[in-house]
């Protein structure tokens, strides 16, 4: 398995979303968007479109298909699981997100009673 693996079942069939470097400069190449911009689409840059194209860019790795056959696949397990599946993908293609990539800060002079 490819780390970040998101699986789901949709009818009979399994599925897998993930975003490895080909998901995702597909994603920035169909939504002319960088990397970093991608997340903000599941917020206020919300749109079907949007979702269709992330969720078959995550699907892209296992499975071929059209958008439109994932956009058949969001219409038979929902749109919310679909938005959910695919922030969960993502998060995971990225665990370090969000932390501080800075050093750690020397404890300073304070003026607190030492230990």
């Amino acid at each position: 398995p490819m780390k970040g693996e998101v699986g789901f079942t949709a009818g009979a069939d399994d599925y897998i979303i993930v975003y490895p470097i080909n998901a995702l400069v597909a994603l920035e190449e169909k939504l002319g968007v960088s990397t970093g911009q991608i997340g903000s689409l599941l917020g206020e840059g919300f749109s079907m479109g949007n979702l269709r194209t992330m969720f078959w860019a995550g699907l892209l790795a296992r499975h071929q298909m059209s958008e439109t056959e994932a956009g058949d696949l969001i219409s038979e397990i929902g749109i919310e699981k679909s938005a959910s599946l695919v922030a969960d993908a993502l998060a995971k293609a990225f665990p370090g997100a969000g932390r501080s990539k800075g050093r750690p800060q020397k404890a300073g002079s304070g003026t607190g009673a030492a230990s």
